[in-house]
């Protein structure tokens, strides 16, 4: 994610969960990112990962940061699309 200017939006985008009144999807997934951040190269020409790192404390709280991502994984709507598919009964001839 470059520039590093987008970091600290998507801390605040992390901190407001549904008990703030926010999705739980919005700052489960802006968690999912600022992860996606923290395993990045650094050689790469990226944002350091102790930069992410310092902005997810400083912001969110290490705690809360994980807490959003489970409080999305809670959700209904992630529980349903990580449940195996559920196929359609076998249609049979009628005689």
């Amino acid at each position: 994610l470059a520039p590093a200017a987008h970091l600290p939006m998507l801390a605040d985008l992390a901190r407001g969960g549904a008990d703030q009144g926010g999705s739980p999807h919005v700052a489960g997934l802006a968690s999912v990112l600022l992860g996606c951040c923290l395993a990045c190269d650094v050689e790469s020409g990226h944002v350091d990962a102790h930069a992410v790192l310092d902005v997810i404390t400083s912001r969110v709280g290490l705690n809360e940061y994980f807490g959003r991502w489970e409080e999305m994984r809670r959700t209904r709507e992630f529980v349903a699309a990580a449940a195996a598919p559920t196929l359609a009964k076998p249609l049979t001839r009628v005689t």
